[in-house]
């Protein structure tokens, strides 16, 4: 049975193994913090081990494979992600649009960008169109009018 100062040391250095893999919510500058305390050779983290009557060695070597390990699953879950919004057809009615979010029209999958060269028209008038609820097909057919001033599109009215 550890004592009460013990406890206190070793759960000072389960928090840091918690921040460092990122399973805490602690900052980018927190996480780093924690990791470079556990994973460099210090004499910080030896004494914190010595009070919480741990080998120093082994438990950098535990908190080495918890830092993998969560670096493993956060790599698989955002390949996961980046996958299934590539796939995703958008909402007509939303709101907020992703980057690189294809959009189908004609047998073409294009982004906002790429329909917007395609058709001849600037970028933000048909992010404009999309955001604002226009369906992908009226949004790219609708006619163009030319600007006054310079040769950018304008939404007809």
């Amino acid at each position: 049975m550890a004592n009460p100062e013990q406890a206190l040391w070793r759960a000072v250095i389960a928090q840091a193994i918690a921040d460092a893999s990122g399973k805490s919510d602690c900052t980018t500058f927190e996480r780093r913090t924690a990791h470079d305390w556990l994973l460099r050779s210090n004499g910080n983290f030896n004494r914190a081990c010595a009070l919480a009557d741990l080998d120093p060695d082994y438990t950098r070597k535990l908190a080495q494979q918890r830092i993998e390990q969560r670096a493993d699953k956060a790599a698989v879950k955002s390949a996961k992600a980046t996958e299934k919004s590539a796939t995703a057809t958008p909402k007509a009615s939303s709101t907020r649009l992703r980057k690189g979010q294809l959009y189908e029209f004609g047998g073409k999958r294009l982004t906002i960008l790429q329909w917007a060269k395609e058709i001849g028209c600037t970028y933000p008038v048909l992010y404009y169109r999309i955001s604002n609820g226009w369906p992908i097909e009226r949004a790219l057919t609708t006619p163009f009018r030319k600007m006054t001033r310079n040769t950018e599109c304008q939404p007809a009215p």
